[in-house]
């Protein structure tokens, strides 16, 4: 699962030729409150993800197949960790 950066958020919603409308239009703070909504729903998506790998991991047996889940659980952790500082530093810079 990639995130995109807030620039190319921003781009993307202000791209007329993407159907989008300007970050203006989409609300009066820029793009921000879009922007939060985008990486809290990666955050929700990675978190169900990560419920998902630990179940599977702790019902696989010993082996290469429960190694390569402990790998996907490890790395998937990782990111849901970093998109969630993403989200903590997003909030904390749209607060006045």
């Amino acid at each position: 699962m990639i995130l995109r950066e807030k620039s190319e958020e921003a781009t993307w919603y202000g791209s007329k030729s993407e159907g989008g409308r300007t970050s203006s239009s989409v609300d009066p703070t820029g793009g921000n409150v879009m922007y939060i909504r985008e990486i809290a729903r990666s955050l929700y998506q990675l978190k169900k993800r990560l419920e998902e790998l630990e179940q599977a991991c702790n019902s696989a047996p010993l082996g290469e197949k429960r190694e390569e889940l402990e790998r996907e659980l490890a790395k998937t952790r990782l990111e849901y960790e970093r998109v969630k500082n993403i989200l903590e530093g997003a909030k904390e810079s749209t607060s006045p």
